[in-house]
C-alpha cells in the first residue's frame, strides 16, 4: 500500500472513530472488522508518535495531541474531497477558468442571478468578469481575452465569431426634473433634443471608433464610463438613454424623469451572445451562454 494512501485511509478510520464514539460503531460504518479499526489507529499513532487516545477508558477518549490532530485530521478530510470533486469534474471537462465580457447595458439583476447560480453549480471554476462598451466586448473576444461575451448590436459582426440573440435590455431617455427637456409639454420635438447637450455612452475601441448609436444633439459629451453618465444626469447636466433597471430607483424617487420622446420613449437594445468559432466550450461555458438569455 502506498505511503499517501494508507495516510488517508488512517484519518478516515481516525475521524470516524471519533464520530461514533466506538471502535466498533466505526467498524460497522466503515464496513470493516474492529480489528482492523484498531490496527489502523495503532498504526497512525506509531506514524505520528503520539497517543491519540487515552487507553485507560472504555470508551475511545481524545487526548490532549489527539484533540489537536482532530481539527487537522477534518481540515485534511475536506481537501481530499474537494480534491476528488474537482478531479471528477476534470474528466467531465468542466473548465478550471472562464472569461465573460458583459455589455454594461446588460440588467444587473438578471447577470448577478446567473452569477450567484453558476458559483453554485461550478464552485471548483473560476470566474473572471468583465464590463465593457460597445466595440469593447467584441474586441476581447477576437483577441482571446474572454472566450464568452454578451453585445450588442455590431454592424457588421466578423466572420470569425458565432452570434445568438439573448435578449434585449429596455432604454429610456431621461434627465434631472430641474433640465428645460423634462419641463416640455407634450412630445419633445427633434429640434429642441438638438439644443441641448446628450451625454453618450463611448469606448475607446477601435471596432467602433467614429460609429454613433442613438445620437440625436448636435452637441454631446462622450462617456466612457456608465456610472459617471449617470451622475452627470442626475446633477441636471444633459440628457441621455440609460438602461431602466439601473435608474429604476431614480425615477421612483423622481430624481429622473422619461422624457416624451414619442416613438423614442423606450428604446430596445439587442444583446447577442458572441463566441469564436473555432473555441470549444465546456459544460461549465455552455451553462453561462445558456443562463444568460434574458427572459421577455
Amino acid at each position: 500500500m502506498k505511503h499517501e494512501t494508507a495516510n488517508s485511509q488512517h484519518l478516515k478510520v481516525f475521524t470516524t472513530v471519533v464520530e461514533t464514539g466506538s471502535f466498533s460503531r466505526a467498524a460497522t460504518q466503515l464496513d470493516c472488522t474492529q480489528s482492523v479499526v484498531s490496527y489502523t489507529i495503532a498504526s497512525l499513532e506509531s506514524y505520528l508518535g503520539v497517543s491519540l487516545f487515552e487507553r485507560t477508558r472504555r470508551r475511545p477518549v481524545l487526548t490532549q495531541v489527539g484533540r489537536a490532530i482532530l481539527a487537522e485530521a477534518r481540515n485534511i478530510e475536506m481537501k481530499m474531497l474537494d480534491l476528488r470533486a474537482r478531479t471528477s469534474e476534470f474528466k467531465l471537462g468542466v473548465e478550471t477558468e472562464l472569461s465573460v465580457v458583459v455589455d454594461v447595458m446588460f440588467p444587473s439583476a438578471h447577470l448577478t442571478d446567473v452569477l450567484v447560480r453558476f458559483a453554485r453549480s461550478f464552485p471548483n471554476v473560476a470566474l473572471n468578469i468583465r464590463i465593457e462598451a460597445l466595440g469593447g466586448v467584441l474586441q476581447m473576444i477576437l483577441d482571446k481575452s474572454c472566450e464568452i461575451g454578451v453585445s450588442g448590436v455590431i454592424h457588421p459582426w466578423p466572420d470569425t465569431v458565432e452570434v445568438a440573440i439573448l435578449g434585449s435590455a429596455e432604454l429610456v431617455p431621461v434627465a434631472s426634473p430641474r433640465h428645460p427637456l423634462a419641463n416640455v409639454t407634450g412630445t419633445v420635438s427633434m429640434s429642441e433634443l438638438r439644443n441641448h447637450t446628450q451625454l453618450v455612452l463611448s469606448d475607446r475601441c477601435a471596432i467602433t471608433k467614429n460609429q454613433d448609436f442613438g445620437v440625436y444633439a448636435t452637441h454631446t459629451w462622450r462617456i466612457a464610463d456608465l456610472t459617471t453618465k449617470h451622475d452627470l444626469l442626475r446633477t441636471g447636466f444633459g440628457w441621455g438613454t440609460m438602461p431602466r433597471d439601473k435608474v429604476s430607483k431614480d425615477l421612483e424617487t423622481g430624481a429622473l424623469v422619461i422624457l416624451n420622446l414619442g416613438s423614442m420613449r423606450s428604446i430596445s437594445y439587442a444583446l447577442h451572445m458572441v463566441t469564436r468559432i473555432e473555441e470549444a466550450h465546456g459544460p461549465a461555458a455552455d451553462w453561462l451562454a445558456k443562463e444568460l438569455a434574458i427572459p421577455e
